[in-house]
């Protein structure tokens, strides 16, 4: 429990507030704490209520709720201030920003404001997921009273897995199931062993707070049917004709119908439909023409997705290549051997034994039950977006979080399969003190794959603690004497408390097309503005934030001196020797859109030898407009007629337009000119943001059954909101006079 302590709070150490759907939780419970109510879906934009988690289920909001209002106590809470953008097209490994959100001085230590309340929130999740460990433990000593092993294995598997971990110390209501499935697991095994029927209301209040706090919640209420019939069904077959022995069955089937009904008024109170969150399926279903298309392809798409994540959180695993396939099949083998053991106890001794198999087919149940579900949302989201391509499986998505509900029967099912070794082992040796030899083994072989996770999720959180970038900061005085910086020309009176540019060195190498760059800063009065330095080489630009984003000038102190070092690459055409280096500021209003800019400062020029291409720079296809590179088009070399083609594009958004309408991608046969464009996408370009990277602009396309064989020439236009060409040129810099650019080729058979 230790482990699992120490490595929880070092992944929340070594994670960045506000990842994923960070902010949009707490944006929700601070709502909730600040007006009393849960904002409503239609005070959204259209479309955008699900990102920003509204319509999630209340359980979680209302447990997030007390400690926001306790701490946060700001008018305002500016959760995802963002940086300009940070455009450096080629120095994406130099300068990209890995920390999305603006820090304020509230995040220093100890922590403040919206952060501490964070903090704790992610704190809140890791002892959520004790809890979990915890009743997984009871759940595994009720299985197997006498076998202690089998408990200690899951438990232990449950809280240190890394994947589950980071999991936990998100904020979100993700760890919320995985507490209540094994709670649920643990009432329900009480039922089992004892027969009492409160335990049955137990797991109906329980299955009832799963579906209150997220979607596969409905797994854990399934669960439960399944344990309920069977209880029901063994005491009708032992012949219990007493008026409470049926009285209690059809109060638990009575609850089941409440607890359901509840769940489904809420659901329509604030959707308008008995799905709740996922009432856009209503829409794809009435679309749908036949049954869900659950293929081979998707579920293998769906299963590679889920085992990818899981491999994600593992280092060792992502060094040692080796390591990936005994990871995801010695698992899902040694649950395969937990089923056989349950079914051997089941034959050779079902009366003295009957508790165990049936806690095993419990526990498949729910690791079915929850796969299917996540099966099921796969395969009506591909539906939904134009079918499955093989190359191209942008609707699938899987990780390892929505299968939340069977995550303790997986451990659970995981420590019965050592269990089974353990008795395998036990049968073939001879001799008492053998066998516990063999017992201890086996035990100590499930603790070290939970100690391998462990050492994975720890030494990870430290290596993201350790490669954390960060500023150097120094003195005035120790600026002064530093005979390796050139003084900078900085006169300007800054806006805003924006630190002066007192020094630079600017060191082009021309074998690899880069400038080294290291600035001095020095902080003169307490930054008051969100800004981005922007460095000028010729007509190229490149904005980097401070330290990737994990340092902003707000949290800078008078009499600092910044010390920022980046790389700047060339990405146009071999550029000339003494070409002229500036640098300056871009601020920034708090949602990341560039208020004002600076006068550049000169930091001389790239000296005398010209600057070839640096390799890392993008392969430009096209440039639109001026400001929409377009870099790579993704497609697979064949496409039959009749099948589901899904090409996409790859751009380089440096300045986004509200006045662009979109794009067409055209196919022109090379023998015979017949064309075929595909100009749907799945977010309009002019919902495009500056400073995007635009992966997988994709369409969806099917050539018919008379379309010509052979090769197709694929090319690229935009159109403006007039339905005008957008002006284009090619990868050298040369007006296209046809308005559209060659991207690539495909061959129809």
């Amino acid at each position: 429990m230790l482990l699992h302590v120490l490595a929880g709070a070092l992944l929340i150490a070594s994670r960045p507030l506000w990842l994923d759907h960070e902010a949009d939780f707490y944006a929700v419970a601070r709502a909730l704490a600040t007006q009393g109510r849960i904002p409503a879906p239609e005070e959204f934009p259209p479309g955008t209520a699900d990102a920003a988690q509204v319509t999630q289920p209340p359980l979680y909001y209302y447990l997030a709720a007390p400690i926001v209002a306790l701490i946060d106590r700001a008018p305002v809470t500016p959760l995802v201030a963002a940086h300009p953008p940070a455009m450096c097209v080629g120095g994406e490994a130099f300068n990209s920003i890995q920390h999305g959100t603006v820090l304020t001085p509230d995040y220093g230590f100890p922590p403040s404001g919206a952060p501490l309340a964070a903090t704790i929130l992610r704190l809140f999740g890791l002892f959520t997921l004790t809890g979990a460990v915890i009743f997984t433990y009871a759940a595994g000593r009720l299985i197997a009273p006498t076998r202690p092993a089998l408990a200690v294995i899951a438990a232990a598997l449950l809280a240190l897995e890394p994947t589950t971990l980071t999991m936990a110390v998100t904020i979100s209501n993700d760890v919320l199931i995985v507490l209540l499935s094994a709670a649920n697991f643990y009432a329900l095994l009480k039922l089992f062993s004892t027969g009492q029927w409160r335990w049955a209301g137990v797991s109906l209040l329980i299955a009832a707070l799963a579906m209150l706090a997220r979607l596969p919640g409905w797994a854990v209420l399934a669960v439960t049917l399944i344990a309920l019939a069977l209880v029901i069904g063994r005491s009708l077959l032992h012949g219990v004709r007493s008026r409470r022995g049926l009285l209690l069955p059809g109060l638990a089937a009575l609850g089941v119908a409440v607890v359901v009904g509840l769940v489904l008024l809420l659901n329509v109170s604030r959707s308008g439909t008995i799905l709740g969150r996922y009432a856009n399926f209503e829409a794809i279903f009435g679309e749908m023409t036949g049954r869900i298309a659950l293929s081979g392809d998707v579920m293998g798409a769906v299963l590679r997705a889920s085992a990818e994540n899981y491999l994600g959180n593992l280092p060792l695993a992502t060094r040692y290549a080796s390591l990936q396939g005994p990871l995801v099949f010695a698992p899902l083998l040694l649950m395969l051997a937990g089923l056989a053991y349950a079914l051997v106890v089941l034959l050779r001794r079902p009366r003295e034994h009957s508790r165990l198999p049936a806690s095993a087919g419990l526990l498949l149940a729910s690791i079915v039950i929850t796969t299917g579900l996540v099966l099921v949302r796969n395969a009506i989201n591909v539906q939904a977006s134009g079918g499955f391509s093989s190359f191209n499986g942008a609707a699938i998505f899987a990780p390892l979080r929505y299968y939340t509900p069977a995550l303790p029967a997986a451990a659970l099912l995981f420590g019965l399969g050592w269990l089974g070794l353990g008795a395998l082992a036990g049968l073939v040796m001879r001799g008492e003190r053998p066998r516990q030899l063999m017992r201890g083994l086996v035990l100590a072989g499930g603790l070290a794959l939970a100690g391998f996770f462990a050492f994975n999720a720890i030494s990870g959180a430290v290596t993201r603690i350790q490669t954390q970038p960060r500023t150097e900061v120094m003195t005035p005085e120790t600026l002064a004497i530093l005979s390796s910086a050139s003084p900078a020309d900085d006169r300007q009176a800054y806006a805003d408390g924006l630190p002066r540019i007192s020094s630079y060195r600017a060191l082009p190498d021309p074998e690899t097309g880069l400038i080294d760059l290291t600035l001095w800063l020095t902080v003169e009065a307490v930054p008051r503005t969100n800004a981005a330095l922007v460095v000028r080489v010729a007509d190229q630009t490149c904005t980097f934030a401070p330290a990737r984003g994990y340092e902003t000038p707000l949290a800078w102190r008078p009499g600092e001196v910044r010390v920022l070092h980046t790389r700047i690459p060339n990405c146009a055409a071999s550029l000339p020797a003494d070409a002229p280096i500036s640098v300056g500021w871009s601020a920034a209003a708090p949602d990341g859109q560039v208020t004002y800019q600076t006068e550049p400062v000169s930091l001389g020029t790239t000296g005398g030898a010209s600057l070839p291409i640096y390799r890392g720079c993008p392969a430009t296809l096209g440039i639109f407009a001026g400001t929409f590179w377009l870099v790579k088009f993704n497609s697979p070399p064949e496409v039959a007629r009749g099948e589901n083609y899904q090409p996409s594009l790859n751009w380089i958004v440096q300045q986004a337009s509200d006045s662009i309408s979109g794009r067409v991608i055209t196919f022109t046969h090379d023998a015979t000119g017949t064309a075929y464009t595909c100009a749907q996408g799945d977010i309009a370009m002019s919902a495009w943001v500056t400073g995007e990277y635009r992966y997988f602009d994709r369409c969806v396309l099917v050539f018919p059954d008379d379309a010509p064989t052979g090769p197709y020439t694929a090319s690229v236009t935009v159109l403006a909101n007039d339905n005008t060409l957008v002006p284009v040129t090619d990868a050298a810099g040369v007006p296209q006079e046809t308005g559209s650019v060659p991207v690539g080729t495909v061959t129809v058979r």
